[in-house]
């Protein structure tokens, strides 16, 4: 699987925002939110919203995160809930990271077909 570094942005006083890097590779944010929608649990809400030049994709799951993808090319965005525990949290970054793992993946395997085109 592609590693994803997992940092907390040391702006969020709470400990509560983290950023999911892929190391300088852009992520496709429609195949972010399409491979979290297919592998999370029910209960997700999605919307798409234009900031500036740029659309954000963001997935909330209720009482436990949100997500924002196409806010920077190579990372996604992770804001958990303060009602969470930090195991939980933890174990939704991961789940998360593995997420994005896949999709880095995926995203290889389709540059590889249209290449081999």
């Amino acid at each position: 699987m592609a590693e994803i570094e997992i940092r907390r942005n040391r702006a969020c006083l709470r400990g509560l925002h983290y950023e999911l890097r892929s190391g300088g590779v852009a992520l496709n944010p429609e195949l972010v939110c399409a491979q979290v929608l297919a592998n999370a649990e029910r209960g997700l809400v999605q919307a798409v919203e234009t900031w500036g030049q740029r659309r954000v994709w963001r997935l909330i799951y209720q009482f436990r995160y949100e997500l924002r993808a196409g806010v920077k090319p190579d990372c996604v965005e992770v804001l958990h809930r303060q009602c969470v525990s930090p195991e939980q949290r933890k174990v939704d970054r991961l789940w998360l990271a593995r997420q994005l793992s896949a999709v880095l993946v995926r995203q290889g395997a389709l540059l590889e077909d249209e290449v081999a085109e």
